[in-house]
């Protein structure tokens, strides 16, 4: 009885869903994104405008392709250039914002 009421236990947290799969939802916008990337500490821009681009590696088809050359500076600078002449896609998603500013400057197959 007791190896029975187990193996149910077992298999019902098996079957629940794990929060650690939840998919990621960040609340940051254009207007934060901007902020962050302007400010006086960008540190926390640069990691993430390099993890973005690092991500997109990860896609396929690749939907961006940055040279190698092109360093986190230049992506930040990239990316608030893209800010500062779109200024209606500021209440947008910070994520499909920096989706949209590199697929303009680093197209695959240019």
């Amino acid at each position: 009885m007791k190896l029975a009421a187990a193996l149910a236990l077992l298999a019902l947290t098996a079957a629940a869903p794990h929060p650690a799969l939840a998919q990621r939802v960040s609340t940051i916008d254009g207007n934060r994104l901007l902020a962050l990337c302007t400010g006086k500490n960008v540190s926390g821009c640069d990691a993430y405008v390099s993890g973005f681009a690092d991500s997109e590696y990860s896609v396929s088809p690749r939907r961006i392709c940055v040279p190698l050359a092109v360093t986190g500076t230049a992506l930040r600078e990239t990316l608030v250039a893209f800010l500062r002449t779109n200024p209606a896609a500021l209440p947008h998603k910070a994520a499909d914002i920096t989706l949209r500013a590199y697929l303009r400057a680093y197209p695959c197959g240019k």
